[in-house]
Formats: structure tokens, C-alpha cells, sequence
């Protein structure tokens, strides 16, 4: 009978696992945003105002655009040859339209002509017509964000048809905001700014005096000198270039390099440090580029207004992976010596070096951007002329290699069984493995005040952990399925009690997560998830008395089904129960600090049920009678079911290898509860922190912190300590 529902509750849970994947392909459509270019009179100049007008009469004619920017879609510029439409943020009217209605509102207050209008029936013809041009108008991205407008403005005589004078402005506004709205009001100031400047080109021309020239410097006229100065500071406008520093191996390693600005008499001016394969928007101007572990790579760069320069490497590129036969990953320290070249030997470029194992998820091996020249790799430390576990190889301007070290970890003396360059096709090199497993046993000691707030238990245990993980990587995307099964088992001795089989704990964890957006660098990081965390063991749990007691058990409604006496012992637990499920939905987004360590944040919609059939804990002791004797007993009392729900709120960190040695796990789960008279939350906090000694042994520290209201009145914490031997497979 327990077997069935056993099956039962498991085909459950798959099929809400399936029903949530199915969600998640159904992706809510994203509502279209619509903006504006909305005149502002408190923008006027005062001093561009007329008392007494031209008398002559304006026709603004529509605004021009190439068919980049022709469209109701805001334009984005990546790069300066790669433009992009946002198709959920669009004007609510176009360009065309727009821009010239808003000079017509400019032109009419300034008072500068008669009558100034758009497509009008003129009694008869007006005296001029105004063309406009917009060549640019977008938002530039880079490290600093700018909106770009470039437009011309041309003054024609209706009768004769020719110039009367051409007004061509450029301007840029840094974006410190990044909200859209900022940015249309950066283009609404801009396009007015333009507007002025060409009324005042106006006013000067039907005064009789010059527009443009040299002339202007010693204008006595104020609006002449106003021309005049924001004419010099367009001639002085820099507009932005791009600079790339490229590995030509791929790789998701963050490799930093430092640039320094430079006068003309190469005087540094200002320094700054990149990531390279991430375009960096400069200045025009003289550039050093500085590149490599030890900036022993120095190139000279020139920055052009809205040009990309890309760096020519003048470097080799090395990636050092060490492996055993079976070509599972071995963590290994090296050391990194150079060729002396004036000079036998070698001398040493970097050491305490380690490379990655097979269990340390997610790292990467060090991508190293060395001089051109030969190099020799030391294993296990001591000198390059000990002779022995070494391996030499040399790297051209331009070239790329991955040296391949065979080794042996369990042998004595020298570990080194063969080297060499292959093709990454060749020895399987770059393949992900979809599924991982260690074995570990441990030696532990645990304290916890799960039972008592004020009087926490201690133990001591030697376990065994099966884990298990499987992870899809990118083999279905858009969509990526991890898992992860651990089962702990093991003997314990704790205090006031005899040695007993425990722990026996089991949890499956399973998320399954859709990248809509995988080709934004803003975006990529998004995802939708779906997820089923279960958690529960595999064999009764009895509760062993010290001495002999008198036991009352209460199911969960409160009701007496058992009295006992004299029992030495008390069954507190069955197979599978108590079981926990939590399941959950909604939004992630992953925070990449370096290959090796990342945050990801959940927010979305959660269930929690707790199952705890035959599952007692102790309530309190009391006083009573059987068959009109008096005892004193101890009462123990079911665990009723529960479920909840509500919203979810995650936070999960991983850092490995920090100082080479130590990696640290941790994740803080939250449920918000909902449709609940006192809202209550429930909180888990799990840390696991890990020092690698060597290879296969390790100390672990797992410090678990957790908050239900509903269960107990205070905070639980677990904390282990033990000292770890692992074998992975």
C-alpha cells in the first residue's frame, strides 16, 4: 500500500514538473511602449524673441530621414555599423511629423516671421521654406551612453528657389539615466537647441549681418556671439570611437587589460583598466595598450571619431589543462617558467598556478596572454631543472595552443605520464559532461538546537554522500535542465544516546530554465524557471531513551492512538515521511562576477507542501493514568500535513576557488506566504564552504539556517564540520 503512493506522489511530481516546462513556453507578450517629442515653452530663450517680426512668412516642409530612422521603432546604435530597432519602445507619431511640429511651436514664439506654418493654403505663396534634414537620431551604446542627433536645417527662398544659408548641427548628450524617458527628453532638448541655433542665424541674416565666418568672434551683436560659441563648441565636439582587445581563443574568463591616454608629448593623462572582447567607447585621441599576467605586452593604439580599432595581437595564447587517463580533469598545482634569452634556463614567470577538476563546476581553466616565445610547465613545484612531471612549449605572435598534460594523481614520486599540443577535437577537449557523481565519505561533528532552543545536541558521525548532477549546458537551446540528487547515510553517536544509522537524508533539486533573449548582452542573463526541490529519507527513524519511558502518541488532530510503557525506544519516523516539496515559477537573472563566480536571483510564484505521515516529535511531558494507575509520560504528537503558497524570492551564490583553494555554496530561499490570516514567511539559508587540501580530500563546513513560524517559534541552525574523502566519476 505504501509503495503505490509512493508511485503515486512521484508521477505527481513529474507530471507539475511537465505542466511548469509547458508554461514556461508561453511567454507573455511584452506591452509596446509609446513616446513622444512634447513641446516645452520654459526651454525658450528669451533673447532670440522679436518685438517686431519679419513680416515674411514660413513654410516648414516634413523633416527628412534616411530609412534607418524613417520608422516608429527608436533606433539603437550597438556599434557604428550595427543599428538595431527597439520593437517595444516606439514613437507615437513620426519623425517626419514630429520634428517639424516642433519648430513650427519654436519658430512662432521667437516671433522671428510673419506667420509660420505647415502645409497651409497660402493666399499666396510664403517668402521662404524651411527644409529639414535628420541624418542621425539615436542612442549610442558603450561603457557611457549617449543619444546622437545629427540634422540640417536649409533656408530657401520660394521665388528664386535658391539657399539662403544652411545651418548643420551635431550633438551628443550623455545619458546618466538609463530609462527611455531620459533618453526621449535628450532628444526633445537637442532638436531645440538645433532650433535656436538656427534662429539666431535667422535673426542675424534679416539684420543684415553675417551667419557665419570669423566675423562673429568680435560680433558686437549678443546673439552674434552666441552663434559664434556654440559654433566653436561643435567644431570641438569628439565624437566617440571604439576600441576591441580580442582573444582569439573563446572563453568566458574575464582577461582585464589596462589603457592609458596620452598627450602629444605621451604624457599619460588618464588610465583605465577594460575587459577584453568587450568594445571600450574612447575618446579620439593616442592610446597605450597594456595586455598580459605581468603588462609585458605594450601597443600603441590611435582612436578615431566613430571608428572601431582593433588591437593586433602580438601575443600567444595558453591554456594549461591536466588531466588523467580518462581524461577526467585534475586539479593540480604548476608553475609557469619563460625561456631566458640572453641565457641557458629558464626563469620563472608565475607560480602557485592550479588547474581545475573534474568536480569544480562551472570553473575554467586559466587562459594565459603570454609574450611570444618558449615556455615550461612545472608540475608539483621545486625547480625547471629537476627534470621531472615538466612539459615545454612555444607560442608564436598570434597563435593559440592548449597544452594537454596526462598525469597519474595517485602515483608516487613522478605523476607526469605525457604531454603535448592536440587539437581540442582530438583529445575531447571543451566537450561539457551532461552528468557528474562523486562519492564522499566523512567524518563529522554536528550541532543543532532543533529540539531545544537553549540546549543544542551534539554528534559525532562518519557518512557516506552519493551525489549526483545533470546539467544539459546549451544542448537544448534556448532551454537548459539541471538536476541534482544527493543521499546522505551514516552512523552517529550522540551525546545521552547509542550509536544509531543516521543521517538519512535525501534531496533532489530540478530547475529547468528558458533564455527568451539569448543574443542581448543585457538580456542573455534573463531567464524564465520552472523548478521542484524534494526533500526526504529513506528508512524508519527511531528515537532511542536513555532510560525507560512512558509514551503517549496523538495523531495530528490531537487525538490518543497509543499509550506505552517501559519503552526503551520509539519509532518517531517511517520510510519517505516526512516529505517536503516545494515548487515554484517566475524570473531569473544571473550576475556573472568572473567565470568562477556568479549570483543568481529569483523572484516568482511558490508552493511548499509537507507530507509527515507517522511522523511524531516530542510536545511535552504529562501526567496520567492506565487502568487506574498514575504515571508520568511523554507525549509525543503527529505532524500535521501542511501546504502554502505564495511569493518566492531566491538568492543563490557560488565562488569557487578563491585563493586557489577555497569555494563557497550558498543559497537563501524565501516564501512569502499568501491566503494566510497572519502571513507568515518561511525561510532556508544553506552554506556549504569548502578548503581542498588535495585533490580527493577536503574540509567541509555546511552551516544551514532556517524560519517557519508554523513549525517552531524560533530560528534552526545545523552546523557540520568534517573532514571529507571524495572519489568522483
Amino acid at each position: 500500500m505504501f509503495k503505490i503512493k509512493k508511485s503515486v506522489h512521484l508521477w505527481g511530481y513529474l507530471a507539475l514538473l511537465l505542466m511548469l516546462t509547458g508554461c514556461l513556453q508561453k511567454v507573455e507578450r511584452t506591452p509596446v511602449n509609446y513616446y513622444v517629442l512634447e513641446y516645452q515653452p520654459k526651454t525658450e530663450k528669451p533673447e532670440l524673441r522679436r518685438t517686431t517680426n519679419t513680416g515674411k512668412n514660413l513654410e516648414v516642409l516634413d523633416t527628412v530621414l534616411p530609412r534607418t530612422y524613417d520608422r516608429n521603432q527608436i533606433v539603437v546604435k550597438e556599434n557604428f555599423y550595427n543599428v538595431r530597432s527597439l520593437q517595444t519602445d516606439v514613437w507615437a507619431m513620426r519623425l517626419r511629423d514630429a520634428i517639424p511640429n516642433l519648430i513650427v511651436q519654436r519658430l512662432s514664439s521667437y516671433n522671428v516671421f510673419g506667420t509660420v506654418s505647415r502645409g497651409k493654403q497660402w493666399e499666396k505663396n510664403p517668402q521662404y521654406f524651411l527644409e529639414t534634414t535628420v541624418y542621425n537620431i539615436e542612442k549610442i551604446e558603450g561603457t557611457e551612453p549617449r543619444a546622437y542627433l545629427k540634422m540640417e536645417f536649409v533656408l530657401r527662398d520660394s521665388t528664386s528657389e535658391k539657399i539662403v544659408f544652411t545651418h548643420k548641427g551635431e550633438r551628443s548628450m550623455e545619458l546618466i539615466d538609463p530609462s527611455m524617458i531620459y533618453l526621449v527628453q535628450a532628444f526633445n532638448e537637442m532638436l531645440m537647441e538645433e532650433t535656436d541655433l538656427f534662429t539666431a542665424k535667422c535673426n542675424l541674416y534679416f539684420s543684415g549681418l553675417p551667419v557665419e565666418g570669423k566675423s562673429l568672434a568680435t560680433s558686437t551683436s549678443s546673439i552674434g556671439r552666441y552663434v559664434y560659441e556654440e559654433m566653436v563648441a561643435m567644431e570641438n565636439y569628439n565624437d566617440f570611437g571604439e576600441l576591441m582587445v580580442i582573444t582569439k581563443t573563446q572563453t568566458e574568463e574575464q582577461i582585464r587589460y589596462s589603457i592609458e591616454e596620452l598627450d602629444s608629448l605621451n604624457t599619460v593623462i588618464s588610465t583605465d583598466e577594460l575587459v577584453m572582447g568587450v568594445p571600450a567607447l574612447l575618446k579620439p585621441g593616442h592610446y597605450r595598450v597594456i595586455i598580459g599576467e605581468m603588462g609585458d605586452l605594450i601597443t600603441s593604439v590611435q582612436i578615431l571619431p566613430r571608428q572601431r580599432t582593433v588591437v593586433k595581437p602580438n601575443w600567444g595564447e595558453l591554456r594549461i589543462v591536466v588531466m588523467d587517463e580518462s581524461k577526467a580533469r585534475v586539479r593540480m598545482g604548476y608553475d609557469l617558467w619563460k625561456k631566458n634569452i640572453d641565457e641557458e634556463g629558464y626563469k620563472i614567470y608565475s607560480g602557485g598556478m592550479f588547474s581545475m577538476g573534474e568536480d569544480e563546476i562551472g570553473a575554467v581553466d586559466k587562459l594565459w596572454i603570454l609574450p611570444p616565445g618558449s615556455y615550461l610547465v612545472k608540475l608539483g613545484g621545486g625547480s625547471w631543472s629537476d627534470l621531472k612531471d615538466f612539459a615545454t612549449v612555444t607560442l608564436m605572435e598570434g597563435e593559440k595552443k592548449t597544452l594537454s598534460m596526462i598525469v597519474d594523481p595517485a602515483a608516487e614520486g613522478n605523476v607526469l605520464i605525457g604531454a603535448g599540443v592536440f587539437a581540442d577535437e582530438d583529445i575531447g577537449l571543451g566537450s561539457k559532461r551532461i552528468h557528474r557523481g562523486a562519492i564522499h565519505s566523512n567524518i563529522s561533528l554536528t550541532s543543532n538546537n532543533n529540539v531545544d532552543k537553549n540546549k543544542p545536541t551534539t554528534s559525532a558521525s562518519l557518512t557516506g554522500q552519493f551525489d549526483n548532477s545533470i546539467d544539459t549546458h546549451d544542448l537544448l537551446k534556448p532551454f537548459q535542465f539541471t538536476t541534482r540528487s544527493i543521499y546522505d547515510i551514516g552512523l552517529n553517536l550522540t551525546s545521552n544516546q547509542d550509536l544509531v544509522f543516521s543521517p538519512d537524508d535525501y534531496s533532489l533539486k530540478s530547475v529547468l530554465l528558458f533564455y527568451p533573449i539569448k543574443k542581448s548582452n543585457f538580456f542573455k542573463n534573463f531567464a524564465l524557471y520552472g523548478r521542484m526541490n524534494l526533500n526526504t529519507h529513506l528508512f524508519d527513524e527511531t528515537t532511542i531513551f536513555p532510560d525507560t519511558k512512558n509514551v503517549i502518541l496523538q495523531n495530528a488532530e490531537g487525538d490518543t492512538v497509543s499509550v506505552r510503557l517501559n519503552q526503551s525506544d520509539l519509532k518517531t519516523k517511517i520510510a519517505f515521511y516526512p516529505l517536503r516539496i516545494k515548487e515554484g515559477t517566475g524570473l531569473t537573472y544571473q550576475i556573472n562576477f568572473s567565470p568562477n563566480a556568479q549570483t543568481s536571483l529569483r523572484v516568482g510564484y511558490g508552493w511548499l507542501q509537507d507530507y509527515n505521515k507517522n511522523s511524531y516529535v516530542f510536545d511535552k511531558p504529562v501526567a496520567g493514568s492506565l487502568d487506574g494507575v498514575d504515571y508520568e509520560f511523554e507525549k509525543y504528537k503527529e505532524e500535521p500535513n501542511g501546504s502554502s503558497k505564495g511569493i518566492e524570492s531566491t538568492i543563490i551564490l557560488s565562488a569557487l576557488n578563491l585563493l586557489k583553494f577555497i569555494s563557497i555554496n550558498s543559497t537563501l530561499d524565501v516564501l512569502f506566504r499568501m491566503g494566510v490570516p497572519d502571513h507568515s514567511y518561511s525561510l532556508e539559508n544553506e552554506n556549504r564552504i569548502n578548503f581542498r587540501l588535495f585533490r580527493n580530500i577536503s574540509v567541509d563546513v555546511k552551516f544551514n539556517i532556517s524560519y517557519d513560524e508554523t513549525k517552531k517559534p524560533w530560528t534552526v541552525y545545523d552546523y557540520t564540520t568534517f573532514l571529507r574523502l571524495s572519489l568522483f566519476y
